[in-house]
């Protein structure tokens, strides 16, 4: 008869300790992981928000005839009739003057493959 109480004193906690699990633990996990889930999406919100007026500022701003020019002559290179487009290259780099050892000799053959 003890041992029947026992084991049935062991199955009650073993049903109580499994209630509080359903009834607090579970559903404080899945508060605090939609809590999560919603700080996520209102720092998503916001980083779009702020893309949003920066977008919108710029269309205003595209609005002037002035910064279409200004976008149309540094980045498509147009210009007015009877204006002459020049272009201006970058320098060439420098000679590079490199012991005839090795292991120069081949980055001196390598850079020279590079240049040309």
């Amino acid at each position: 008869m003890r041992r029947l109480r026992r084991v049935l004193a062991a199955v009650a906690a073993a049903v109580v300790v499994l209630g509080v699990l359903l009834i607090v633990v579970f559903p404080t996990r899945t508060y605090f992981a939609q809590r999560a889930s919603i700080a996520d999406a209102e720092y998503e919100l916001h980083r779009l928000d702020d893309e949003r007026q920066r977008l919108e500022a710029r269309v205003e701003d595209l609005q002037s005839s002035e910064a279409v020019e200004e976008i149309a002559r540094g980045d498509y290179g147009m210009v007015y009739p009877g204006e002459e487009p020049y272009g201006i290259l970058p320098t060439p780099p420098p000679e590079i003057d490199l012991p005839d050892v090795w292991p120069f000799d081949a980055l001196e053959e390598h850079l020279a493959d590079t240049r040309s």
